[in-house]
């Protein structure tokens, strides 16, 4: 069996925990607060969460239940209300200190519950901007739907809505109501193919369920549960005929990938640091469409030199696929770890506590090159 922790160190988005570096004793004297970069877009942003239950179908990991997630939606907004987003919820920040801390990082030493963004919490849409395009972005295994908060608030303030979705018992997941259940999917059996396939097939589910809820918000309805209904006049935001997906590494990239396989809606696609295989013997494909390719327009960022099934992928797809490289990036290089732990590490006395894994690539334009890369794309095919 191979562990949570195993999983994401191969994975790269969340190997915090195989960090072993030493870290002073006196860090832990102060908590330090990060906040996210600036927008680069013209728009303010709102920020807002709704619950769904899709009663179509069982969840996966618990079939005795319907498939319930968490969802957090980005748009364009008018100037003022609303509170300041965060990052993490308060519930998730208190386990990140404890449960699911950081090796590497003092326990006491982040205020993980106020890591602060340029977001404002279901603040009035800027409806004036008229429909505007849709992107679903999938986290990495075992990942917070919040991993991406600089990437998709940033398209949020250059007119797009942005879509983020736990994949529940994969990740600790807080609900309205106050459940924050243990995942029930964090554990990868020794031949992992079948788990891996099993997951895209739940993520790509997921996104079709996320996409339905965009349909609902678009005519008008509420597809949540009740328990807060998305701001007055968001779905007057919502063009569900332009829709992307995008995501990051083995699960994210390939989640993105498999729902523009099997949905329809899906326009264009964004992965990054993702391959077609797992492990070092990449013994097989994880996806179905490797030899088919996609219908839809995708970027890809940092593909990996050694995945023997993308070239063919490449070939097979129906429009060149535009690949690009961020020269000195680390497997940490993508998503908000980019700008996020340069911060702590510099904040708790050791600076070059992830230096390894986020390469050398300077924090401030790895973040410029991904926001501009992803934000022209889709500009331009899902205008």
């Amino acid at each position: 069996m191979t562990t949570r922790r195993a999983v994401l160190t191969a994975t790269g988005l969340a190997a915090l925990a195989a960090t072993t570096a030493a870290v002073p004793a006196s860090a832990a004297a102060a908590r330090f607060r990060p906040s996210a970069p600036p927008l680069s877009g013209p728009f303010p942003v709102g920020r807002a969460h709704l619950h769904l239950v899709d009663r179509t179908r069982r969840d996966p990991w618990l079939p005795g239940s319907y498939r319930e997630l968490m969802i957090s939606v980005c748009y364009p907004a008018r100037h003022g209300g609303g509170e300041p987003a965060r990052v993490f919820s308060p519930r998730f920040g208190d386990w990140l200190d404890g449960e699911g801390g950081i090796e590497g990082i003092p326990p006491g030493s982040v205020a993980w519950d106020d890591v602060g963004t340029p977001a404002r919490m279901n603040a009035t849409p800027l409806t004036a901007l008229g429909r505007r395009p849709v992107l679903l972005a999938t986290p990495g295994h075992f990942t917070t739907r919040d991993a991406w908060s600089c990437v998709v608030q940033d398209l949020a303030s250059r007119g797009f809505v942005t879509v983020t979705v736990d994949h529940t018992y994969e990740v600790r997941v807080e609900f309205p109501d106050g459940r924050f259940p243990d995942p029930l999917a964090d554990t990868m059996p020794a031949d992992p193919y079948p788990w891996l396939r099993k997951t895209l097939r739940c993520w790509s589910d997921d996104s079709s369920t996320v996409l339905t809820a965009m349909e609902v918000l678009a005519s008008g309805g509420d597809p949540g549960e009740g328990e807060a209904p998305p701001p007055r006049g968001l779905g007057r935001l919502i063009d569900p005929a332009r829709i992307g997906v995008l995501g990051a590494f083995t699960g994210g990239g390939l989640g993105a990938m498999e729902t523009a396989h099997r949905d329809e809606r899906v326009r264009a696609v964004v992965t990054g640091d993702v391959g077609l295989s797992w492990g070092e013997e990449r013994r097989e494909p994880i996806v179905s469409f490797h030899e088919t390719g996609l219908r839809q327009p995708l970027m890809a960022i940092r593909v990996p030199e050694e995945d023997p099934y993308w070239a063919a992928f490449t070939a097979a797809c129906d429009h060149p696929v535009r690949e690009r490289a961020l020269p000195g990036a680390g497997v940490w290089s993508l998503a908000d770890l980019q700008w996020l732990l340069p911060d702590i590490g510099r904040a708790i006395g050791n600076p070059g506590l992830f230096a390894e894994q986020l390469g050398t690539i300077e924090p401030r334009v790895s973040v410029r090159l991904q926001r501009e890369w992803i934000a022209e794309f889709f500009a331009r095919r899902l205008h």
